[in-house]
């Protein structure tokens, strides 16, 4: 490991295509050793095509990949996935099914011993027998057992692919925390891809959105939900909301350009009851969270979209009219970029 850049993993440039059909195009991006970037889209963007570049499962059409400094694959140079000490948890199972739990783990450590698998499985709340195969398996448990391959691996950077897809809500949102809890505590590097915008916020250090095959905006969870860069981003965290100028030059009683506008969702009020600056609505959609809050998704009268999920504590039924009341002073709006 070339200690002379903290850079564990820098992309620089990469673009990548299948035949004619452009994938990823000139993409770049850094991450610090210990940190834990969370790349959040929509299915086909490329997300999963960017962790096997890196990974060393496809090769860039253009750009470079480097690993502290050193390259791992450019324009004359390639180095194997074996060869990269990067871990990888992809999607879908990727156990050998002819050896046991124990022994597909052993393949990623030898000198691991059972009692440290035991520990692994303690954590990820696993309680199976060690000599049983895959096939003998739940998808959750062969994803967590997955994953414990991984990080017995002890590499300088794991890349997941929705690791969490095949597991139920509550022990998804369980297991977020501790594998995050496991990586901070070991000092690994962890790239995630996902299109759950909980579970970014969760786990991310920082958070890239992407979209065109682009990465269009990356910050602190924080620096994303509160000041998303255009249109899309906004509508697609549902960290706010977006509205025209004319709506609120009614609201306000002053004159706007006729742009759209941000509210970040920690500046709005959501309930029942009407304020000077409401908007009427619906509610289109309502989960329950585990600390007995609710989510709710909405769709407001005069603005022909929905947004969400907002947090409430009260109880309010599917269908029913709803106010979101916006802030008295204007000094929480901002103009946004129309995507």
């Amino acid at each position: 490991m070339n200690s002379a850049t903290n850079k564990i993993i820098h992309v620089s440039d990469i673009s990548f295509s299948y035949g004619d059909k452009k994938i990823l195009d000139q993409l770049s991006f850094s991450l610090e050793k210990g940190d834990i970037a969370v790349f959040l889209g929509k299915s086909g963007v490329g997300k999963t095509t960017f962790i096997k570049l890196i990974a060393g499962l496809e090769h860039p059409s253009k750009g470079s990949i480097k690993k502290f400094g050193i390259a791992l694959s450019d324009s004359d140079f390639f180095i194997p996935p074996n060869k990269r000490n990067i871990g990888v948890v992809f999607q879908e199972d990727s156990l050998f099914p002819h050896l046991s739990i124990f022994e597909n783990i052993k393949l990623a450590n030898k000198n691991i011993t059972k009692k440290e698998v035991l520990e692994y499985f303690a954590i990820f709340q696993l309680n199976i027998d060690l000599n049983k195969l895959p096939h003998q398996l739940s998808g959750g448990q062969k994803q967590r057992v997955a994953t414990i391959r991984a990080l017995a691996q002890d590499p300088d950077i794991i890349l997941f692919d929705e690791p969490f897809s095949a597991l139920d809500y509550h022990l998804r949102v369980k297991l977020r925390r501790h594998l995050r809890k496991v990586l901070k505590e070991k000092g690994i590097s962890a790239i995630f891809i996902t299109h759950d915008r909980e579970e970014a916020l969760l786990l991310a250090d920082k958070i890239y959105v992407m979209n065109d095959q682009r990465i269009i905006q990356h910050g602190t969870p924080q620096e994303v939900m509160e000041n998303p860069q255009n249109t899309y981003v906004a509508n697609f965290l549902g960290c706010g909301l977006v509205i025209p100028g004319p709506r609120l030059q009614e609201l306000y009683r002053i004159d706007l350009i006729d742009k759209s506008y941000f509210i970040a969702a920690k500046d709005l009020e959501f309930s029942n009851k009407n304020q000077e600056h409401g908007l009427g609505g619906v509610i289109t959609e309502k989960n329950i969270n585990a600390n007995n809050s609710y989510h709710y998704y909405f769709r407001l009268d005069d603005i022909s979209k929905e947004f969400g999920p907002f947090t409430s504590l009260d109880n309010l039924d599917l269908g029913e009219r709803i106010v979101v009341n916006l802030p008295e002073k204007l000094e929480h709006l901002r103009e946004i970029e129309r995507s």
